[in-house]
């Protein structure tokens, strides 16, 4: 019963995410995972030392996210030809408070 619920909660979040205007960009060289916010944050896991991404190592491997965001950016380079279309920026809309609510109940915001 766990599977359901857990593909629910990512596609409802994806969903959310999207809606709300928010998306993360992240690569995986090795071991390391670098994810990059919408907003610009950015968050570093050694995967093979913390597979659940609970200790966050941007600020203690810096040469480490350089190098992960410039592979990040040249694979993003290569997407130079997508553009979002005017009708999906009008499509965005703000989550409804059942939107909301589900999302606190599965722990993506406070």
């Amino acid at each position: 019963m766990l599977v359901p619920v857990f593909v629910f909660a990512g596609i409802l979040c994806g969903l959310l995410l999207c809606l709300i205007g928010r998306h993360l960009r992240a690569v995986q060289l090795e071991n390391h995972k670098l994810i990059r916010g919408s907003k610009g944050g950015i968050e570093l896991y050694d995967l093979a030392a913390d597979p659940l991404e609970t200790r966050e190592l941007s600020d203690e491997k810096p040469d480490k996210v350089k190098e992960l965001e410039r592979e990040l950016d040249k694979w993003l380079q290569s997407f130079k030809h997508y553009k979002v279309s005017p009708q999906a920026i009008e499509n965005i809309r703000v989550p409804t408070p059942v939107e909301m609510e589900a999302m606190k109940g599965f722990g993506y915001i406070r």
